[in-house]
């Protein structure tokens, strides 16, 4: 069984930054996808500028926040980026990877991991403790 800090259940672009930040500060964690790689098509074409990406458009929301400007930044191009960011941090995303089940018993969480790339192939157990 392998311990992570943190399981992070998605390699979209929020689950990737988190990654990315986790990474950062040293965080022993382990991201998941079902997908085989990053998105080819994008979902999603603006971002808000606390994730600051590359294009500014207008100024929509000026004053109200910190961060109160939108960029138009392609989703999947956002993915390719911050799994490359990812790798030079020395992880990566376990890609083709679903959550099987999951459990937690007192502060211990335990979460089943199916591989999709090998049928038949034993679900892994991962822990995790609060």
């Amino acid at each position: 069984m392998t311990h992570y800090d943190v399981i992070i259940i998605g390699a979209g672009p929020t689950g990737l930054m988190a990654a990315n930040q986790l990474a950062r500060f040293g965080i022993n964690f382990l991201i998941i996808d079902s997908k085989a790689g990053p998105t080819v098509q994008s979902r999603a074409i603006v971002v808000n500028g606390k994730e600051r990406a590359m294009a500014t458009i207008g100024e929509f929301g000026k004053g109200l926040t910190d961060f109160s400007y939108m960029l138009a930044f392609e989703q999947s191009r956002n993915e390719e980026l911050l799994t490359s960011h990812l790798a030079t941090l020395d992880n990566e995303v376990s890609w083709n990877t679903q959550l099987e089940n999951i459990e937690q018993t007192g502060d211990v969480i335990e979460a089943d991991l199916k591989y999709l790339t090998k049928p038949g192939a034993p679900v892994e157990r991962s822990q995790q403790t609060m």
